[in-house]
């Protein structure tokens, strides 16, 4: 069963109030736009779409559960970096690391 990007994303930012909301699907928006600049999953307009529209039938099985780390990461990063220097560090280059697998992993597209 698929479930709301917006919920798991409150989920890793530890929040469960609406108060947020409209930032956080901004900040959605632009790391799916991220993902899919590397060839993987569906362009979307993000309103409150669940992972699974998200997925392209191209995507391997073992692509999604990164994008979906990356997606939940970049928006905590963005809404909510972290406090040090080498905190910082260390989240950039695990974000850098997921994005070169995704693509490593994605097949390119036809057309």
């Amino acid at each position: 069963m698929s479930t709301k990007i917006l919920d798991d994303v409150k989920k890793i930012i530890g929040t469960n109030t609406e108060s947020f909301d409209d930032e956080l699907r901004l900040f959605i928006g632009s790391a799916i736009s991220m993902v899919n600049s590397i060839g993987a999953g569906n362009p979307i307009i993000f309103i409150d779409n669940e992972w699974d529209d998200i997925f392209s039938q191209n995507d391997p099985e073992e692509v999604k559960p990164l994008v979906k780390e990356f997606i939940c990461l970049e928006v905590k990063y963005t809404f909510d970096p972290p406090s040090t220097a080498a905190s910082i560090e260390a989240l950039n280059k695990h974000l850098d690391e997921l994005l070169f697998r995704i693509e490593w992993l994605t097949p390119e597209k036809e057309g």
